[in-house]
């Protein structure tokens, strides 16, 4: 208990000590970069299906089940802004598990994006161009033939997304950041989307952060035999470091 009141006392400290840069705060600089460095953990619940070899199955993974069938899910971010242009690098991996005495799913998602931002006519508030990668693996496990069968498959495929991202001062040291964008279109996935909203809280040269995120794919393989439809969502919790 000790130690807890010690991190609290140490926080609050922090919290009121001048701060070397603002951080979120700053929507840019003229002359120089602004950087942040951000580590996240999510709890993502899951819905849709998936299709392997033309067999159906379901996806779904809710939110009370997600401590014995979630493996981890971890996000890392880099993001840049100088002048009115900002540049942004995200990469995110889940892996998931659905068993039963039918059959065992396991589910793997990495996503990889490059994003660059401009800064039109409100301040901190910047219209989204970019790329994703996406890699999904799934593998089934059938326990109800006489004989165990194991199937297993892969995609990867890119897609192009336009969006937005707007910050929202609430105090000196509050700020709620909103994200969204949308791509696919048939170019890779049919359709895909993914947005996010957070609640930052600025502490010297870093900043804690909570929210909630979401995110869609819905692919298709060329010859039909993988498909992707899963919508992922849950709430995460970070830190962010300026520099």
């Amino acid at each position: 208990m000790k130690q807890i009141v010690k991190g609290v006392i140490l926080l609050l400290l922090l919290s009121t000590a001048p701060q070397a840069q603002s951080g979120f705060y700053d929507a840019y600089d003229y002359n120089h970069w602004l950087n942040e460095f951000s580590l996240m953990s999510w709890l993502p619940g899951q819905t849709g299906t998936v299709s392997l070899n033309g067999h159906e199955y379901d996806a779904d993974l809710v939110f009370k089940e997600l401590i014995r069938k979630v493996n981890w899910s971890l996000n890392l971010k880099y993001e840049g802004r100088r002048d009115l242009w900002m540049i942004a690098w995200s990469g995110a991996f889940l892996k998931s598990f659905d068993l039963s005495d039918e059959r065992d799913i396991e589910s793997a998602l990495a996503l990889t994006d490059v994003t660059v931002g401009f800064m039109p006519v409100w301040e901190r508030f910047y219209i989204l161009l970019g790329g994703r990668y996406f890699n999904a693996s799934v593998e089934v496990v059938d326990k109800t033939e006489e004989d165990i069968i194991k199937t297993n498959k892969s995609r990867h495929w890119f897609d192009l997304f336009a969006g937005a991202r707007y910050e929202v001062p609430i105090t000196e040291r509050f700020a709620v950041r909103l994200r969204g964008d949308v791509g696919g279109f048939g170019l890779g996935s049919n359709l895909s989307w993914n947005a996010s909203a957070l609640l930052c809280w600025s502490i010297a040269n870093f900043a804690l952060e909570a929210g909630y995120r979401a995110w869609s794919a819905d692919y298709e393989s060329s010859n039909g035999l993988f498909k992707y439809n899963v919508v992922t969502m849950g709430p995460g919790f970070g830190i962010t470091f300026f520099f």
